[in-house]
C-alpha cells in the first residue's frame, strides 16, 4: 500500500489545497485502508496498472452494501488508457465475485473524460440495468430546526413496508433502489457492518422518513451511512431524497 500511496502523491491527486484540508484525517484515512486491505478483498479492492514507459493508474472499491460496491478515487498519470485498463479490470473482477450484483461510481459531469465514460452507460446498458442519477453536497448546520409544521420524522427499520422502497423508486428510479438494496430485509445492513467490525471498522446506516399529514406514504427520507472508522471520530454521509410529487418544507429535520 505504501508503493500505491506514494504514486498517489505523485500523480497530484492530493494537490496542496486538498492536502491541506485532510491532513488531520488522514493517518485514520491511511488506517482505514490498511485494515480493509488486511480483509482480501472482503470489503476493498484495489486495482493497479502500470505501463513501460511509467505511467500509472489506480482505483479502490469499497463494499458499500452486503452485495454491492462503490468505485471511487480514480489516479492515473497515464492519461486515458491508464485510466481504461483499471475500470476495466475492476468491474470485470465484480461480475465473478460472489458478493457483487452491482458497482456504483461517483463522477464529475464537467470532467470530459467522465462524462464519455459513465455519462451514457444508461443508454448503452438500458435503464433496467443502469442509471444515471444527479445529486448535490449539502450542509446543513447541527443546530438546525428540528421541526417543520404538519412533518412528522420517525425512524425507518422496513424499507418496503415502511413505503420507503416506493419513494426511493419514484425519486430515483428502480435501479438505485435495488442498489443500494432497499429491497432487502436487513436494511440497516447488520451483516455488512459484522464484515466490517471483524477489521476493526465499521459499516452500516440509518434511515429516517418524513411523514406530511393528510399522506399515508412518506414524502422524504435521509439515509445516514456510518463509514470506515471504529474510533470516536466516525465519518458519516447522509443522503436525502424527496418524492417527485411532493414538495417537502423547507426545514428538514
Amino acid at each position: 500500500m505504501d508503493p500505491a500511496a506514494g504514486a498517489v502523491e505523485r500523480s497530484r491527486f492530493l494537490y496542496p489545497a486538498k492536502r491541506e484540508r485532510v491532513a488531520v484525517f488522514l493517518p485514520e484515512i491511511l488506517d482505514n485502508w490498511r485494515r480493509g486491505m488486511a480483509g482480501g478483498d472482503s470489503v476493498l479492492c484495489v486495482v493497479t496498472h502500470g505501463q513501460p514507459d511509467g505511467a500509472w493508474a489506480s482505483l479502490s472499491g469499497w463494499r458499500t452494501v452486503y452485495k454491492g460496491w462503490q468505485h471511487q478515487h480514480v489516479v492515473s498519470t497515464g492519461g486515458r488508457g491508464a485510466s481504461r485498463a483499471v475500470v476495466l479490470s475492476e468491474q470485470a473482477m465484480k461480475m465473478r465475485h460472489r458478493a457483487c450484483d452491482s458497482i456504483q461510481a461517483w463522477f464529475q459531469p464537467s470532467n470530459r473524460y467522465s462524462r464519455a465514460m459513465f455519462g451514457r452507460i444508461a443508454v448503452v446498458a438500458g435503464p433496467d440495468r443502469s442509471a444515471v442519477t444527479d445529486f448535490q453536497y449539502l450542509a446543513v448546520p447541527l443546530r438546525a430546526p428540528s421541526e417543520a409544521p404538519g412533518v412528522t420524522v420517525v425512524p425507518c427499520v422496513d424499507g418496503a413496508g415502511s413505503g420507503l422502497l416506493h419513494l426511493a423508486v419514484r425519486a430515483r428510479g428502480r435501479t438505485y433502489a435495488t442498489a443500494e438494496e432497499l429491497d432487502q430485509e436487513d436494511l440497516l445492513l447488520d451483516r455488512l457492518d459484522d464484515v466490517y467490525r471483524a477489521l476493526g471498522l465499521r459499516r452500516y446506516r440509518r434511515i429516517w422518513l418524513a411523514m406530511m399529514d393528510g399522506h399515508d406514504a412518506p414524502v422524504g427520507a435521509a439515509i445516514a451511512y456510518r463509514v470506515h472508522s471504529d474510533s470516536t471520530s466516525a465519518f458519516w454521509r447522509t443522503a436525502a431524497t424527496c418524492s417527485s410529487t411532493q414538495r417537502c418544507p423547507a426545514t428538514r429535520r
